[in-house]
């Protein structure tokens, strides 16, 4: 018997809104690196999902191994 994997919804990114977000964190936010501004992005997008059932973003996230585990956003 085969068992079909879970089926996740798949979203379009929204790259309007994606660079309305960085500037939006840029101008409030004074020194934020890139990495904050993913990281911040990465949360709220995970925090938004949990509450409302959509991210913010509608991007996709993975994890990339360096020197620790970081969220990378796909339009970087």
């Amino acid at each position: 018997m085969r068992q079909s994997k879970a089926e996740f919804p798949t979203f379009k990114v929204d790259k309007q809104k994606v660079v309305e977000t960085i500037l939006f964190l840029l101008e409030n936010f004074v020194g934020f690196s890139q990495y904050d501004v993913v990281k911040t992005l990465f949360l709220a997008d995970r925090s938004h999902l949990q509450k409302y059932g959509r991210p913010i973003t509608f991007d996709t996230y993975f994890a990339w191994r360096m020197d620790r585990f970081r969220p990378l956003h796909t339009i970087f």
